[in-house]
């Protein structure tokens, strides 16, 4: 019974209505139940243009600039909010099929609006009746209904002759999304390529569930086992954990330190990482004490360091490794022009820290008891610390580099709103061909 149950619920279950092609596709189940998100958006809007609700009331049906989280804007103009809505942005083009509760009042908006742009012409095509104002070159607008549905079509290429071809396609029935988002939280959900996220939310924080079938992570996170890193508390400016491949976590390691050594394709190097990987479980932590530069961030010596940070991997044999170090670094100390990286080995653990004070601050866990974490990766970050160290990144820091332009970008949209973040906090698991990805977003309580 319950089998059959399951399959019902599928069958019914509101499908978007894509467009072939389309860049991003969001869609709502329930239109009127976007309105969960108008809190946090309203808050985070308030520290990041980004996050403003009216930044997206241009996109959701531009012809007549409704607000998508506001019910008595929906409602003004005749949308059904109990149905489903889907917007689509192909290029210059927007499209934005919803259902309809009363389809005079919604089409007499329409036609005012269509009025203010050129002459309403309304004709059938394909069984679509379709309004537009037709310009002398282009179509700025139209509007395609079918029975109770109704697709608005906007784009600077909108010609006359598109309107059959997006009539054709209303006729057709609605095609599974490229990536399923079944089993996923969200009263909005958002398609890029092979990507999807669910949108949930309250006034002081964003959920966001999502699944990825192009993640270049998903064949290397592997399934948890009990670890002594998973019965520590979260702490410091950032904090991770994870199980991957061991040939994966040493392939990434070996590049690090060969970029911060200067050594890379060195034997020894290669010789040392050929010889480690085996002595790996992959269970990594990595734990942010603070971020402060001390060197110019545009080398990636300067970079590395900026993070002072604790990182530990453990071992099968932790003798067998120490010994390995000590051939290589002996003293326990790998020292990179002014600034040095205590390397060694601790209960079951290889660790290197940048700093006394973050080794120092890792160290329960050399104490704590085993126990399986409930996500193959999981984290958090202090919102506050990383806008402080985004702030750092300088103009002349940036020439030259894509990665520290992309920081200097965000730190002027982004910045103030970690300043008002109280957490953030990730997890993600191998779902499949696919990666399942959660993430949490609250923000402190408003100061009065």
């Amino acid at each position: 019974m319950l089998s059959v149950c399951l399959a019902l619920a599928l069958a019914t279950a509101p499908t978007p209505r894509i467009l072939p092609d389309s860049d991003v596709t969001v869609f709502a189940p329930k239109l009127g139940r976007l309105s969960t998100l108008q809190g946090f958006l309203t808050r985070a809007g308030e520290h990041s243009a980004l996050f403003r609700p009216s930044s997206y009331t241009g996109d959701f049906l531009p012809l007549l600039g409704l607000d998508p989280f506001s019910a008595k804007s929906l409602e003004g103009a005749g949308l059904d909010l109990t149905s489903d809505a889907t917007m689509n942005l192909r290029g210059d083009t927007h499209l934005t099929c919803v259902m309809l509760a009363d389809a005079p009042l919604f089409e007499s908006r329409v036609d005012g609006a269509l009025a203010r742009l050129g002459t309403p012409t309304s004709q059938k095509l394909e069984g679509v009746r379709v309004r537009f104002a037709k310009g002398e070159s282009n179509m700025p607008a139209a509007s395609l209904r079918l029975g109770r549905e109704v697709c608005v079509v906007s784009g600077t290429s909108l010609l006359e002759r598109d309107l059959t071809g997006f009539a054709r396609w209303m006729n057709r029935p609605r095609l599974p999304p490229p990536v399923s988002s079944q089993g996923l939280n969200g009263v909005a959900f958002l398609w890029m390529g092979r990507n999807v996220v669910g949108l949930d939310g309250k006034t002081d924080t964003l959920k966001v569930d999502g699944r990825s079938e192009a993640s270049r992570y998903r064949p290397v996170l592997v399934a948890p086992e009990p670890v002594a890193t998973a019965s520590v508390l979260p702490s410091g400016v950032a904090w991770v954990r994870a199980r991957a491949q061991p040939s994966a976590l040493a392939g990434n390691l070996r590049t690090v330190i060969e970029r911060l050594v200067g050594g890379r394709g060195e034997p020894r190097w290669e010789e040392f990482f050929a010889k480690l990987t085996p002595f790996l479980t992959g269970e990594l932590l990595t734990r942010v004490d603070r971020i402060h530069a001390e060197q110019p961030l545009a080398e990636f010596q300067g970079r590395f360091f900026a993070f002072k940070e604790a990182t530990l991997l453990e071992v099968k044999d932790p003798a067998a490794v120490e010994a390995l170090v000590k051939s290589l670094v002996p003293g326990g100390r790998l020292v990179v022009g002014p600034n040095r990286l205590e390397v060694g080995v601790k209960g079951s653990y290889l660790y290197a820290a940048s700093t006394d004070a973050a080794l120092a601050a890792i160290t329960p866990v050399f104490a704590a008891k085993p126990q399986k974490p409930a996500h193959a990766l999981e984290g958090t970050l202090e919102g506050p610390a990383v806008a402080r160290a985004l702030a750092e990144v300088s103009l002349l820091d940036v020439i030259g580099d894509k990665q520290l332009m992309a920081a200097f970008l965000a730190s002027g949209e982004l910045g103030p709103l970690l300043q008002a973040t109280r957490s953030l906090s990730f997890w993600a698991d191998t779902a499949g061909p696919a990666l399942h990805f959660h993430l949490v977003w609250g923000l402190s309580p408003p100061r009065r």
